[in-house]
């Protein structure tokens, strides 16, 4: 997927419907009629070219070795009902499948990377569908929430805001 990134961009992924070249053109529109700060369209442009870190802090992540978690018993007891959530997600390209899990795949894992995380899943039934469950991921537990910083977005959301319409949205 690296190489994927490196020889086009970042929207050659699988899952991503954003259309590289024609969304580039029609953000930089937007930043010459002042409807985007031209920061916020250098963030995105350059998220978009050669992928986000979304606030990760990987140096930090990759001190933290491989932490493999179970899940958790709302999805062991709702198992076949977020298998099929998953794989509806798998279907419509929102989600990748790596494939079946294996002892063999785990050596693999381990063998290959030094870092890797496994976050556990937790399920919670849909309050308007009966025996239809909606997967969680408990990111707390691998330590990516710690480790993850977004109040960049803020700034940009704050000089957006204060650079096209001159008002400020209120917030410290």
């Amino acid at each position: 997927m690296r190489a994927r990134v490196e020889e086009t961009n970042a929207c050659a992924l699988p899952g991503c419907a954003i259309k590289y070249d024609t969304f580039i053109p029609a953000m930089w529109r937007a930043v010459a009629r002042g409807f985007v700060s031209r920061d916020a369209a250098c963030f995105v442009g350059d998220g978009l070219r050669h992928g986000f870190t979304a606030g990760v802090d990987v140096p930090a992540l990759a001190r933290m070795g491989n932490r493999w978690f179970a899940n958790y018993n709302t999805a062991v007891g709702a198992r076949v009902a977020v298998r099929q959530a998953i794989m509806k997600r798998v279907d419509r390209g929102k989600a990748l499948s790596l494939g079946v899990w294996s002892p063999q795949l785990a050596k693999q894992l381990r063998d290959t990377f030094t870092n890797t995380f496994i976050a556990p899943l937790g399920a919670v039934e849909k309050a308007l569908e009966k025996g239809v469950f909606r997967p969680t991921t408990d990111h707390s537990r691998t330590g990516l929430n710690a480790n993850t910083d977004l109040s960049f977005l803020w700034f940009y959301e704050m000089r957006s805001a204060t650079s096209t319409t001159g008002l400020s949205t209120g917030r410290a």
